[in-house]
């Protein structure tokens, strides 16, 4: 396979390393649990929270359990055709059309950027200080385990006020520190 060079601030770089340096931060985006996940808000269901975002054909459903944050997918097609179920039926029944199968997601990076903003927005609608993710599978645990070490991400994450603790196996833990040291 051959490696893409690309130029970056006067220096040779591998392409790879360019997208991992400048790519990875919380991108702002719509959430909430109305049809068109736009309305920013949260919905509880037996002490969990949860929200939706739609993105590039795909709904995904973030949960937050205490600090424990997870997400699964779906395609938005099948969001738009169940939608009525989590009105008249029930959350936990229109939960059944999301998978945490990550293949049919189009691209990694910028799905973990959009769910990383929700994570943080429900974390803080909740009044919670703290964050722990776990990957699905292998890869994206191999893949999470550098996005979160990003210089780049941990620039982004300090300048709204948190910070990556650490891995323990496959799961991340972020913090909101009480007192953030201004420069």
């Amino acid at each position: 396979m051959a490696t893409i060079f690309t130029r970056y601030q006067g220096k040779l770089m591998n392409f790879n390393q360019f997208v991992m340096s400048e790519g990875i931060a919380p991108k702002k985006t719509s959430f909430g649990y109305d049809k068109d996940a736009s309305n920013s808000k949260l919905m509880s269901n037996d002490g969990q929270w949860l929200t939706f975002v739609k993105l590039d054909g795909n709904a995904y459903v973030a949960m937050l359990s205490g600090p424990n944050f997870g997400f699964a997918t779906s395609t938005e097609e099948e969001f738009d055709a169940n939608y009525v179920h989590l009105r008249f039926r029930g959350v936990d029944r229109f939960i059944d059309i999301f998978d945490d199968n990550p293949t049919n997601t189009k691209s990694a990076l910028r799905v973990f950027n959009k769910i990383f903003y929700v994570a943080i927005q429900m974390v803080e609608q909740t009044g919670r200080e703290d964050l722990i993710f776990s990957a699905a599978t292998r890869s994206l645990e191999s893949l999470y385990s550098k996005m979160v070490k990003n210089k780049s991400f941990l620039s982004a994450l300090s300048k709204i006020g948190w910070a990556f603790n650490g891995q323990s196996g496959d799961e991340y833990k972020f913090s909101k520190p009480k007192y953030i040291m201004q420069k």
